[in-house]
């Protein structure tokens, strides 16, 4: 695929800074040890790194780093 072994599933760059995200398919899913290796130079780093096991998961890192905001409606 031309990327580097262990590389993320997703990067998003928010304010300008790389933020990595591995997704696993629940409990099942295996985080092998390229995935682990690139997990532990992103810490090494100070690099944004997560894994998640639900799309719930998913969602609640990517709002933690500030990607995603809630617009809340008011009835007209």
């Amino acid at each position: 695929t031309g990327m580097k072994p262990g590389m993320s599933d997703m990067e998003l760059v928010i304010d300008g800074r790389a933020h990595f995200l591995e997704l696993k398919a629940g409990k099942k899913g295996v985080h092998r040890f390229d995935q682990k290796r690139f997990e532990l130079e992103c810490e090494l780093n100070g690099v944004p790194y997560a894994l998640a096991r639900s799309f719930n998961e998913a969602k609640d890192v990517i709002e933690g780093w500030g990607a995603l905001k809630t617009v809340v409606r008011r009835a007209a």
